[in-house]
């Protein structure tokens, strides 16, 4: 049962007992009825479950097919995107040990851990000629860490930082460090394509339509998901939703196939009730939210950025 249709019928029952003012017993009588109705929603998820085709999972650094009782897992992990991943995070570390801390003297422990970072540029640029990098690849290393050691030196030298020069180191890394984005996640995806490739071919001809995904990641990455990109594209997805699903906050397969089952559930209710097959993939509250914010005025209480 989704968050949407609790709040719903939770909604629901309150307005009844509100407006009739009923009795003990007639509220117990809608608390069944409610019971009820979560049990009849999540045997029907359940049905789906119990027929759903081959899915493939995506999370971590690892991409699994499974079809029926066989699976099979296929490592994502690509040692050029590692490279170029923990070569981006020492200058963002820099920047996070140091953020909250611009116009004072620095502490003792800020400088120890600035120094490792200091030190972890400095030994990290003399093992980039083993890792064989294209030439405008390595340069760029050879800058990102050149720069943030001496950034380190010399805000270790000052004993402080300002927020100006804080922000100034950074933004002059920002497009470094994107292009290390690009060709990590470049690396990355044609792995990927690759692996789906083999798990299409795996698939009958007859059961490939009947393929879902689910996409397992964090809050922030949701937008623009890399994988979801490359997945949307591949099987011709025009958003999430359909056969390819994001799986927020969990690494839990179990939770994983119970939103895609409440995903397919859903989206017959929508087509059944509202004639839209999407209507249940956004807040059912929303339009009627909508329109009471429209009829009714609000005073706005703007907050200040962080």
């Amino acid at each position: 049962m989704n968050k949407r249709m609790k709040l719903l019928a939770g909604q629901c029952v309150l307005m009844l007992s509100f407006a009739f003012n009923c009795p003990k017993a007639h509220c117990e009588l809608l608390d069944d009825v409610e019971q009820d109705f979560h049990k009849s929603y999540s045997v029907d998820k359940a049905l789906v479950i119990s027929a759903l085709g081959p899915y493939i999972l995506v999370k971590d650094d690892k991409i699994t097919l499974v079809n029926g009782k066989n699976r099979i897992d296929r490592s994502t992990q690509i040692q050029f995107y590692d490279q170029l991943k923990v070569i981006d995070h020492i200058p963002l570390s820099i920047y996070l040990i140091l953020r909250e801390k611009t116009g004072t003297q620095l502490e003792s422990q800020t400088i120890k851990e600035l120094e490792t970072f200091r030190d972890y540029a400095d030994s990290v640029v003399k093992i980039l000629p083993p890792m064989n990098l294209p030439p405008l690849t390595l340069k760029r290393q050879e800058r990102i860490l050149a720069d943030s050691s001496a950034f380190a030196n010399k805000v270790l030298k000052a004993g402080t930082v300002s927020e100006a020069d804080l922000n100034s180191f950074a933004g002059g890394l920002g497009n470094d460090s994107l292009e290390n984005a690009y060709e990590a996640i470049s690396a990355e995806l044609t792995e990927m394509e690759r692996d789906l490739d083999d798990f299409i071919a795996m698939i009958p001809p007859e059961d490939r339509k009947r393929v879902h995904v689910i996409v397992f990641g964090g809050h922030m990455p949701r937008m623009k998901n890399s994988a979801m990109q490359l997945l949307e594209k591949y099987f011709g997805e025009a958003t999430e939703g359909n056969h390819i699903i994001y799986c927020e906050g969990t690494d839990s397969e179990e939770k994983g196939v119970d939103l895609l089952a409440s995903h397919i559930v859903d989206s017959h209710i929508g087509l059944s009730f509202f004639g839209d097959r999407w209507r249940m993939h956004r807040d059912l509250l929303g339009d009627g939210a909508a329109r009471f914010l429209k009829e009714h005025k609000i005073p706005s209480h703007p907050l200040s950025p962080e």
